[in-house]
């Protein structure tokens, strides 16, 4: 894990490929911290808990106990 320092208004700038995602601290207040991000529309940014349950439901959407359910959603009506 890289661990920075930054104060209010200074940045991190990532480049992932030749795709480049700017981030900025916007303000401090107390014991919260406000982060502009800056990218292509085409990434994907979510707060950890978010992500975390979208992770989850996809795991549990993998189980499946009755496979006639899973043949009806590709059945032809």
């Amino acid at each position: 894990m890289l661990v920075l320092s930054r104060k209010s208004d200074e940045g991190i700038t990532i480049m992932i490929e030749d795709k480049i995602l700017k981030i900025k601290v916007l303000s401090i207040e107390g014991n919260a911290i406000k982060i502009g991000f800056e990218g292509p529309r085409d990434f994907k940014i979510y707060r950890e808990e978010v992500y975390e349950s979208i992770m989850k439901e996809n795991i549990s959407a993998t189980k499946v106990k009755d496979v006639s359910q899973v043949k009806k959603l590709f059945e032809k009506k």
